[in-house]
């Protein structure tokens, strides 16, 4: 449960930094996700974000829970491929979290050089 927590932590700081770089004039890159902006804004977006952390906490509860039911290597295997995923999506989002502070530097330094 520490990856999920991981995992809404990143969601938070993506949506955080997203809203910070569109403040200064940034643009979404992701089109689903620009649309979600665009029709709910931060909202829906934060909304739809935690919706995927409780989504992913779910299916480690259930996860667990089969492998205590049915102890053996296919609960090991379902275990491991979905803790693999939250943390590789964790890994991803940190990628994403900190490409969206580099946009945030460039617009700063781009408008500190146009003054």
């Amino acid at each position: 449960m520490v990856w999920v927590g991981l995992l809404a932590a990143a969601q938070i700081a993506d949506l955080i930094t997203t809203e910070v770089d569109r403040a200064q004039g940034g643009i979404e890159s992701n089109q689903v996700a620009a649309f979600v902006l665009t029709v709910g804004g931060a909202g829906l977006f934060l909304v739809l974000k935690l919706i995927v952390v409780a989504g992913m906490a779910v299916a480690v509860l259930v996860a667990i829970s089969y492998r205590q039911k049915h102890p053996g290597e296919r609960a090991e295997l379902c275990l491991d491929f979905l803790a693999r995923t939250l943390q590789g999506s964790v890994v991803l989002l940190t990628f994403v979290d900190l490409g969206n502070a580099r946009v945030f530097m460039q617009i700063i330094a781009a408008t500190a050089g146009a003054t």
